[in-house]
Protein backbone atom coordinates (compact mmCIF):
# COMPACT_ATOMS: atom_id res chain seq x y z
CA UNK A 1 0.00 0.00 0.00
CA UNK A 2 2.85 2.52 0.65
CA UNK A 3 4.35 1.55 -2.10
CA UNK A 4 1.66 2.61 -4.24
CA UNK A 5 1.15 6.22 -2.22
CA UNK A 6 4.80 6.84 -2.56
CA UNK A 7 4.50 6.05 -6.37
CA UNK A 8 1.35 8.84 -6.50
CA UNK A 9 3.23 10.89 -4.64
CA UNK A 10 6.20 10.65 -7.36
CA UNK A 11 3.82 11.15 -9.93
CA UNK A 12 2.26 14.13 -8.25
CA UNK A 13 5.93 15.75 -7.72
CA UNK A 14 7.52 15.05 -11.07
CA UNK A 15 4.58 15.27 -13.29
CA UNK A 16 1.46 17.37 -12.07
CA UNK A 17 4.07 20.18 -10.40
CA UNK A 18 6.23 20.32 -13.13
CA UNK A 19 3.34 20.58 -15.83
CA UNK A 20 1.56 23.17 -14.00
CA UNK A 21 4.63 25.66 -14.15
CA UNK A 22 5.00 25.08 -17.31
CA UNK A 23 1.52 25.86 -18.16
CA UNK A 24 1.95 29.27 -15.79
CA UNK A 25 5.23 30.42 -16.42
CA UNK A 26 4.73 32.03 -19.83
CA UNK A 27 2.51 34.05 -18.10
CA UNK A 28 5.82 35.97 -17.29
CA UNK A 29 6.64 36.20 -20.41
CA UNK A 30 3.68 38.30 -21.51
CA UNK A 31 4.77 41.85 -22.30
CA UNK A 32 1.31 43.52 -23.11
CA UNK A 33 0.19 44.23 -18.96
CA UNK A 34 -3.55 44.38 -20.24
CA UNK A 35 -3.14 40.56 -21.76
CA UNK A 36 -0.75 39.42 -18.83
CA UNK A 37 -3.72 40.23 -16.29
CA UNK A 38 -6.76 38.55 -18.68
CA UNK A 39 -4.32 35.28 -18.94
CA UNK A 40 -3.29 35.10 -15.19
CA UNK A 41 -7.12 35.81 -13.86
CA UNK A 42 -7.83 32.71 -16.15
CA UNK A 43 -4.98 30.83 -14.67
CA UNK A 44 -6.45 31.96 -11.17
CA UNK A 45 -10.02 31.01 -11.72
CA UNK A 46 -9.05 27.53 -13.21
CA UNK A 47 -6.57 26.88 -10.01
CA UNK A 48 -8.93 27.91 -7.84
CA UNK A 49 -11.95 25.42 -9.22
CA UNK A 50 -9.10 23.38 -9.05
CA UNK A 51 -8.59 23.63 -4.82
CA UNK A 52 -12.42 23.23 -4.93
CA UNK A 53 -12.23 19.96 -6.11
CA UNK A 54 -9.21 18.64 -4.62
CA UNK A 55 -10.74 20.22 -1.03
CA UNK A 56 -14.27 17.74 -1.93
CA UNK A 57 -11.78 14.63 -2.54
CA UNK A 58 -9.98 15.60 0.50
CA UNK A 59 -13.53 15.94 2.43
CA UNK A 60 -14.74 12.51 0.36
CA UNK A 61 -11.47 10.49 1.33
CA UNK A 62 -11.79 11.62 5.26
CA UNK A 63 -15.43 10.66 4.87
CA UNK A 64 -14.48 7.01 3.80
CA UNK A 65 -11.63 6.92 6.17
CA UNK A 66 -14.16 7.54 9.34
CA UNK A 67 -16.54 4.96 7.27
CA UNK A 68 -14.08 2.65 7.81
CA UNK A 69 -14.31 3.09 11.34
CA UNK A 70 -11.06 5.83 12.17
CA UNK A 71 -12.41 8.25 14.50
CA UNK A 72 -11.70 11.78 14.20
CA UNK A 73 -8.57 11.76 16.55
CA UNK A 74 -7.00 8.91 14.05
CA UNK A 75 -8.05 10.88 11.14
CA UNK A 76 -6.46 14.13 12.13
CA UNK A 77 -3.13 12.19 13.50
CA UNK A 78 -3.21 10.36 9.99
CA UNK A 79 -3.68 13.65 8.14
CA UNK A 80 -1.68 16.03 9.60
CA UNK A 81 -4.58 17.96 10.68
CA UNK A 82 -6.56 18.91 13.89
CA UNK A 83 -9.14 16.87 15.14
CA UNK A 84 -11.87 19.97 14.93
CA UNK A 85 -10.43 19.88 11.01
CA UNK A 86 -10.88 16.29 10.29
CA UNK A 87 -14.47 16.60 11.91
CA UNK A 88 -15.13 19.03 9.51
CA UNK A 89 -13.41 17.47 6.15
CA UNK A 90 -15.40 14.63 7.55
CA UNK A 91 -18.84 16.80 7.38
CA UNK A 92 -17.86 18.00 4.03
CA UNK A 93 -17.23 14.52 2.89
CA UNK A 94 -21.22 13.76 3.64
CA UNK A 95 -22.34 16.92 1.63
CA UNK A 96 -19.84 15.91 -1.35
CA UNK A 97 -21.64 12.26 -1.30
CA UNK A 98 -24.94 14.08 -1.33
CA UNK A 99 -23.91 16.10 -4.31
CA UNK A 100 -21.56 13.56 -6.31
CA UNK A 101 -23.65 14.46 -9.84
CA UNK A 102 -22.02 17.64 -9.18
CA UNK A 103 -18.40 16.44 -8.09
CA UNK A 104 -18.23 14.69 -11.32
CA UNK A 105 -19.83 17.82 -13.17
CA UNK A 106 -17.48 20.22 -11.80
CA UNK A 107 -14.75 17.24 -12.40
CA UNK A 108 -15.79 17.62 -15.98
CA UNK A 109 -15.72 21.15 -16.04
CA UNK A 110 -12.34 21.81 -14.52
CA UNK A 111 -11.06 19.28 -16.96
CA UNK A 112 -12.56 21.02 -19.86
CA UNK A 113 -11.19 24.68 -18.53
CA UNK A 114 -7.79 23.13 -18.36
CA UNK A 115 -7.56 21.80 -21.68
CA UNK A 116 -9.03 24.95 -22.34
CA UNK A 117 -6.74 27.03 -20.43
CA UNK A 118 -3.22 25.38 -21.72
CA UNK A 119 -4.61 26.01 -25.33
CA UNK A 120 -4.90 29.54 -24.51
CA UNK A 121 -1.40 29.68 -22.53
CA UNK A 122 0.06 28.05 -25.62
CA UNK A 123 -1.40 30.42 -28.73
CA UNK A 124 -0.22 33.22 -26.44
CA UNK A 125 3.05 31.94 -25.90
CA UNK A 126 3.30 32.02 -29.93
CA UNK A 127 1.74 35.03 -30.19
CA UNK A 128 4.36 36.60 -28.02
CA UNK A 129 7.39 34.35 -30.03
CA UNK A 130 5.90 36.13 -33.42
CA UNK A 131 5.40 39.41 -32.11
CA UNK A 132 9.34 39.46 -30.58
CA UNK A 133 10.79 38.00 -34.21
CA UNK A 134 8.46 40.81 -35.73
CA UNK A 135 10.00 43.18 -34.01
CA UNK A 136 13.40 42.33 -33.96
CA UNK A 137 13.13 41.94 -38.14
CA UNK A 138 12.13 45.16 -38.08
CA UNK A 139 14.79 46.66 -35.83
CA UNK A 140 17.42 44.68 -38.34
CA UNK A 141 15.57 46.12 -41.39
CA UNK A 142 15.91 49.93 -39.73
CA UNK A 143 19.67 49.56 -38.97
CA UNK A 144 20.20 48.65 -42.49
CA UNK A 145 18.73 51.26 -44.09
CA UNK A 146 20.34 53.43 -41.35
CA UNK A 147 23.67 52.16 -43.08
CA UNK A 148 22.33 52.21 -46.43
CA UNK A 149 21.57 56.36 -46.29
Amino acid sequence: MADSADRIEEFFADTVERDLEGALLPIEGITDPLSRYKQAARAEAFLLRAADWLTDVRAASTLRLHEGGASYAMIAEKIGLSRARAQQLVNRGREVETDTAGLVRRQAELLSTGRTLRERMRQRVEESRRIREAAEQSRRLRARNRRVR
